[in-house]
């Protein structure tokens, strides 16, 4: 017997392959409307769950709601609502990111020193997407490394839309392995994530490549130290 979660998943492949033109489709008055505030509207966002599910964070965040509301308007995705956790990740952190520029500018996101200069804003909203993506979870869950994994998709996405211009993807990353957004489980998925869904993974790599071998520096110290606090325990 057919499942009719296979059902659902035909139908959304054959709507995805299908690239309708919603907007053309539409009553005049709602033309000017996105593809997901369309599915939204005729009560189908289960269609395309992660453009709704943008769509339902960039609104919320927007109207200025709080880290919990916008956190709650994810609800119906994450529940049964066809989004992978990567897919999960990939879509918080982008409305993030996009709201960070709505707010700064294209420019000031571009320049050097973004994120010291413009980054508040933006750690500010840090917070709402560790609270989904658990970098400072003490276990590592397949689901919690994978919509890390997401988020990371996201800023390397970002970062490819700007040209990766100065260390912004470095710098970014730092953000989010400080704000505990991700773990170093979490990056490694990402430095290994060989699907190519976003282009120039090569020079994403190269400009992350001076952060993730700190890291591993940062590591192997903390190895020595406690190989040498065993040996003090032995000697006392």
């Amino acid at each position: 017997m057919r499942d009719a979660t296979d059902d659902v998943a035909t139908v959304r492949a054959l709507f995805d392959s299908a690239k309708i033109d919603l907007a053309a489709l539409a009553p005049a008055a709602d033309r000017k409307k996105s593809g997901p505030e369309l599915l939204a509207a005729a009560g189908l966002v289960w269609l395309n769950p992660a453009a709704g599910c943008e769509n339902a964070v960039a609104t919320a965040l927007s109207s200025g709601a709080d880290d919990s509301a916008v956190v709650a308007s994810l609800k119906p995705f994450r529940d049964d609502g066809g989004l992978k956790p990567t897919e999960l990740g990939t879509v918080l952190m982008r409305a993030v990111l996009d709201h960070w520029e709505a707010e700064v500018g294209a420019t000031a996101v571009a320049g050097d020193g973004a994120l010291k200069s413009h980054g508040k804003k933006l750690v500010s909203r840090l917070g709402l997407v560790k609270r989904v993506a658990g970098g400072d979870a003490e276990v590592q869950t397949e689901a919690l490394v994978q919509t890390q994994l997401g988020a990371l998709r996201a800023v390397h996405a970002f970062a490819l839309r700007h040209s990766f211009p100065h260390d912004l993807i470095k710098t970014l990353f730092i953000a989010l392995y400080n704000a505990d957004v991700v773990s170093e489980e979490g990056l490694q998925a990402w430095r290994e994530d060989d699907a190519e869904t976003v282009p120039e993974k090569g020079k994403a790599l190269m400009k992350v490549n001076q952060f993730f071998q700190e890291l591993e520096a940062q590591d192997d110290d903390e190895e020595e130290e406690g190989e040498e606090d065993d040996d003090d325990d032995e000697e006392g």
